[in-house]
C-alpha cells in the first residue's frame, strides 16, 4: 500500500486554504515535500548555499503538487526541474522570483521570517486575506475569471469599517488602528 493512500492531505492542498499568509523559512535544502510545503507559502526566505527541487520522477514518483508551480516559474524552469529531477541552487529561485530573500546562516533566515510577519501584522486584516484569495483566484481561474473572482472577495473590503480608518489613519499621519471588520 502507497503512503499517499494513507495521508489525509497528501499533497498538503489544505495550506493553500488558509486564509492568513504563511512564510517559509527554509532553514536547508527543498526536495519533493519540502518543496511542496514552501510552494505553498506565500513568501519564501531560503539559506544561501542551498537547492530545491522536484526529485520525484527519480524515484518513480509523481508530483502533480506541483501544478502550482507553473504560475511561479518561467515554463521552461519548471519543465527542466520536473523532467529531469535536478535540483537548482536557491540563489537562482530568488532571482526567478519564487525566493524572496535569500540569508546567509538559518539564523537570519528565520529573522528575516519574523521580520515579514511583522511588516504583514501593519496590514488591514481584511486586505491580507482578500489579497491572498485573489492571488490564488488569478492562479485557479486565469486573468479575467481572476480578476472578476478578485473583485468579488474584495467587496468585504471596501464595505468595511477598515476600508475608512486606512485612509483616515493615513490623512491625519498616524498608524492605523485596524478592526478586522
Amino acid at each position: 500500500m502507497d503512503i499517499l493512500t494513507r495521508m489525509r492531505d497528501p499533497f498538503h492542498t489544505a495550506m493553500r486554504k488558509v486564509e492568513k499568509p504563511i512564510i517559509a523559512a527554509m532553514t536547508s535544502s527543498a526536495m519533493a515535500g519540502g518543496m511542496l510545503l514552501s510552494l505553498n507559502c506565500d513568501l519564501r526566505v531560503g539559506l544561501a548555499g542551498t537547492v530545491a527541487g522536484i526529485t520525484e520522477v527519480r524515484i518513480g514518483r509523481g508530483s502533480p503538487w506541483a501544478a502550482p508551480l507553473l504560475w511561479m516559474l518561467p515554463q521552461a524552469v519548471l519543465s527542466e526541474m520536473l523532467l529531469t529531477g535536478e535540483t537548482v541552487p536557491i540563489e537562482r529561485l530568488r532571482d526567478l522570483g519564487f525566493v524572496n530573500y535569500v540569508e546567509d546562516t538559518p539564523d537570519q533566515v528565520r529573522a528575516r521570517a519574523h521580520d515579514l510577519a511583522q511588516r504583514l501584522l501593519l496590514g488591514a486584516p481584511l486586505s491580507l486575506k482578500a489579497a491572498k484569495a485573489s492571488l490564488q483566484a488569478w492562479q485557479n481561474l486565469g486573468c479575467q475569471a481572476g480578476f472578476e473572482e478578485a473583485v468579488r472577495l474584495h467587496a468585504e473590503v471596501y464595505a468595511s469599517r477598515d476600508a475608512i480608518e486606512g485612509p483616515q489613519a493615513f490623512a491625519e499621519r498616524r498608524a492605523p488602528q485596524w478592526e478586522g471588520r
